[in-house]
């Protein structure tokens, strides 16, 4: 989505490969905007991993995208990139309310991971800011792990871990999962050396 935009309408739409909202070099054309709203009847995103390439399943958001999301659920197979290899002082538009839902799934061989580049409002470091986010990786090996290894990353809602693993340490130090609301576990871990805590009252 690189102009104009993409409204997915209470509808399902299925990537193989992978998504990009927004231009690595922002344009003076149409902003690109992705809507899963709830005025529109939400909708449901599939970004899938057909082979275990890095971009395989992998959503890309550029600064210059535009977000109108406060409901749905976006399943993604890969990796979650917010203004990679941008400027920190580029606007942070990956903006998720309401009841929205990204479910990290599927086993495509590989870990993935998720992060951001981008500072959000209200924050000094670059952080991953989501509403509800869950963890449901399938399998075993490197393809059940998730990786918080490029920023911190802040649920503003609930975080879930069905399965798979969750891991924070980059080897040198490690970033922070930050939960601002509640946290649910049916199954999977955190490796040893992971981060958490909970912020707020």
């Amino acid at each position: 989505v690189l102009n104009g935009t993409l409204d997915l309408n209470g509808g399902t739409l299925t990537v193989r490969g992978f998504l990009q909202v927004g231009n690595p070099t922002p344009t003076t054309g149409t902003v690109p905007r992705l809507i899963c709203a709830t005025a529109n009847g939400g909708g449901t995103l599939e970004v899938q991993a057909p082979a275990s390439g890095a971009t395989d399943g992998t959503l890309y958001w550029f600064s210059d995208a535009a977000a109108s999301v406060d409901t749905g659920l976006w399943r993604v197979q890969g990796s979650v990139f917010v203004n990679p290899n941008e400027p920190s002082t580029r606007p942070y538009t990956f903006v998720l309310t309401g009841t929205h839902l990204l479910r990290l799934t599927g086993n495509r061989g590989t870990a993935v991971q998720a992060g951001s580049a981008g500072i959000p409002s209200g924050y000094t470091t670059a952080t991953l800011l989501v509403q509800n986010l869950e963890v449901a990786k399938t399998g075993t090996g490197a393809g059940a792990q998730v990786d918080l290894t490029l920023s911190d990353v802040a649920v503003a809602g609930t975080f879930t871990l069905t399965s798979g693993v969750v891991n924070t340490d980059t080897g040198s130090g490690a970033f922070v999962l930050r939960l601002l609301g509640g946290l649910v576990t049916s199954g999977g871990s955190f490796t040893a050396t992971s981060w958490g805590g909970f912020v707020g009252t």
